[in-house]
């Protein structure tokens, strides 16, 4: 992609049409970089819970669910080593699931960043939950195989879940009870400063 916008450019010379094929190139080398993080999923660095959580919503701000969704943000110093491609879809992949439970006009999806200490380490949690159709014990108890879903998708979305947050050495705990709501949490590790 990369070297057919260099053809383009090259045989292009109005400015304006140059310009474009900038912002194009700079683009195409976005992508490729997210690509390969996604790709590569031991690629981890330090990042800012919060800052995750604000990359999420820039992600999600032209789907329908948007306006549904509510933040409650972590301190400012809660640092995580995470991979950021991956951990922002995985987190996208729970609102979504939200999204599908929950009444479009009544519904709410909550998102919490926090802390906590489990076994001893510190630990911070990123909570997804809904006002919405909340699960049985059975669906609970298949909801994380894969190919198991009750939209009609694939049913990858919770088994990638999963994945992600064993990679980065993490617990999930779902509350859901039936016509109240389901309330997910993932905590994974806490960095120091």
């Amino acid at each position: 992609m990369q070297a057919l916008v260099g053809v383009v450019k090259l045989s292009n010379k109005e400015k304006r049409s140059g310009e474009l094929l900038d912002k194009i190139e700079i683009s195409i080398e976005h992508m490729s970089a997210l690509i390969s993080e996604f790709l590569d999923e031991n690629k981890f660095c330090r990042l800012q819970a919060n800052e995750l959580i604000d990359e999420v919503l820039a992600q999600i701000s032209t789907l329908p669910y948007c306006k549904l969704v509510q933040v409650s943000y972590g301190e400012d110093d809660l640092i995580v080593e995470a991979n950021r491609v991956r951990f922002c879809r995985m987190l996208t992949n729970l609102m979504e699931n939200s999204y599908h439970a929950i009444d479009p006009v009544t519904g709410v999806i909550r998102v919490e960043v926090g802390k906590k200490r489990v076994k001893g380490k510190p630990m911070v949690c990123f909570a997804v939950a809904d006002n919405g159709k909340g699960m049985t014990k059975a669906v609970r108890a298949s909801m994380w195989k894969e190919g198991f879903s009750l939209s009609g998708s694939y049913g990858l979305g919770l088994s990638f879940v999963k994945r992600v947050v064993e990679t980065h050495k993490g617990t999930i705990e779902v509350e859901s009870e039936v016509d109240k709501g389901t309330r997910i949490v993932v905590s994974i590790p806490q960095e120091r400063k």
